[in-house]
């Protein structure tokens, strides 16, 4: 469920999801190998790039799917500046000129962006990014779950949307559906009150760390790299 269209948060009486200012592109190559400019990414982990590329107000992250997709990649590209409609793109995003880069990784980002052709990627910009606040005061009037009541609870971006860091967001969604979808699964042991307070608690503790860690990265990132995450974020 989309945070910024949440009408489960609004029935709760709960903050809607504050929004940031960023405003993201999105696209993927299916098969990097063989593509001069940039195979050798595929070589260089899970994150091969992110950080502003030396551009204020600006943030990107390539991602390797290599292990279970052999030479996908994909990125997002984001940026604090007005997007403009059918003017805005992420190479205008990406600009040579604004950069201060000397590494040569934004050379390597507008070459993936520019082998990325439709419909392998989004044109039109994706809504502008939102965040639920998981502060420590904030986390203090939780009582040790996200908002849930009775037999509704929340999901994915509705539940804890992190910032537009490096994609942890989604793999977050994923890991409350399974984790729900195994309590459900074990039968009619307890009420459907208790199923859904437990898989809220259940989860707050790694939610609430991957959500500061997110935080972090994400500030670091406007201001240039991030590093990969770490191991216990991708053995879970």
């Amino acid at each position: 469920m989309r945070q910024n269209n949440s009408s489960v948060r609004k029935h709760l009486g709960l903050k809607p999801a504050t929004k940031i200012g960023l405003t993201a592109f999105r696209g993927h190559v299916d098969d990097a190998r063989g593509m001069k400019e940039i195979e050798a990414l595929l070589e260089k982990g899970f994150i091969p790039l992110a950080g502003n590329f030396g551009i204020d107000g600006v943030i990107g992250s390539v991602f390797n799917y290599n292990d279970k997709l052999p030479g996908k990649l994909a990125w997002v590209v984001g940026t604090y500046d007005p997007v403009v409609a059918g003017t805005t793109t992420p190479l205008t995003i990406l600009d040579l000129e604004k950069s201060s880069d000397e590494s040569g990784d934004l050379q390597l980002m507008r070459a993936l962006v520019s082998r990325t052709s439709a419909p392998d990627v989004h044109f039109e910009p994706f809504p502008e990014a939102s965040v639920i606040d998981f502060s420590e005061e904030a986390l203090r009037s939780m009582n040790g779950r996200w908002g849930g009541k009775g037999r509704l609870t929340l999901i994915g971006d509705a539940a804890h949307a992190f910032p537009a860091a490096d994609g942890q967001g989604g793999s977050q969604a994923f890991e409350d559906a399974i984790v729900l979808t195994r309590l459900l699964e074990q039968g009619p042991k307890t009420t459907i009150d208790k199923v859904l307070e437990e898989f809220e608690v259940s989860r707050m503790e790694r939610v609430t760390k991957i959500h500061a860690d997110q935080t972090q990265r994400f500030a670091n990132a406007s201001k240039g790299k991030m590093v990969p995450w770490p191991q216990d974020f991708m053995s879970w």
